[in-house]
């Protein structure tokens, strides 16, 4: 997914939390700092994720989405292979809201390249509408002829 929207929207504007921090960095001061910038948070949920991890503030899923939720970020997330979304009761509090976001299906295998256009296209529909316009968003032109916003 990572390099799918790499290619989509260019890769200094995608920040993959363990791999875009370097190395010897307070994890947390850089969350901060680099979602002061962010307009989108793409949340993968596999069937390793568990939400109750999210009450530890040692977490950094839960920082990220502390951090997204407290500024206004759009939150998108996507269900892979089948992974059922955490119903709000397992979520902190303050998360428990991203329980009721219509997360797309994402699978790996045949279905990859599908499901993923198919994600960052209603990503892109979604966020447009949220904010309410498209100018001075990124134009994606899909496979298709489609085009989307980012």
């Amino acid at each position: 997914m990572k390099e799918r929207l790499a290619r989509l929207v260019g890769e200094g504007n995608v920040f993959f939390d363990f791999h875009s921090i370097n190395f010897g960095l307070d994890f947390r001061n850089v969350i901060h700092e680099v979602f002061s910038g962010i307009s989108i948070v793409v949340l993968l949920i596999g069937s390793a994720f568990h939400a109750e991890r999210l009450h530890r503030t040692d977490d950094i899923v839960g920082l990220e989405l502390r951090e997204a939720v407290t500024r206004g970020t759009f939150i998108m997330p996507a269900l892979v292979d089948g992974a059922p979304m955490p119903k709000a009761d397992a979520w902190p509090p303050e998360l428990a809201e991203i329980a009721y976001i219509n997360a797309a299906p994402l699978h790996r295998g045949r279905e990859f390249d599908r499901d993923t256009e198919r994600f960052v296209r209603d990503m892109a529909l979604s966020y447009a509408s949220r904010v309410g316009r498209t100018r001075g968003l990124n134009i994606i032109r899909f496979p298709d002829g489609s085009t989307g916003a980012v």
